[in-house]
């Protein structure tokens, strides 16, 4: 074993021959084996977000729908919706 492959070897660094790149780790789940599912559960929290997000749009909407009562002019349930905000 020469001194590169020797240092290479106790620093964890993996080449790849193909490419002739040197790199610290292949990837993020051979560094942190947590990685993975670290990365499911961000991505599951930004679906809920998401989903929140378009729940109160809904709402928000049928809301506004609710506010125009009969006998009210278009005007004026523009402008009173459009002061609550």
């Amino acid at each position: 074993m020469d001194e590169k492959s020797l240092m290479e070897e106790i620093l964890g660094i993996r080449s790849k021959k193909d490419r002739g790149e040197t790199l610290l780790f292949e990837d993020e789940a051979e560094k942190n084996p947590k990685f993975d599912e670290d990365k499911k559960k961000e991505e599951k929290d930004n679906l809920t977000k998401k989903e929140e997000k378009r729940q109160r749009k809904r709402n928000f909407e049928k809301g506004k729908r609710r506010k125009r009562t009969v006998g009210k002019s278009k005007k004026n349930v523009k402008n009173r919706i459009r002061h609550k905000i």
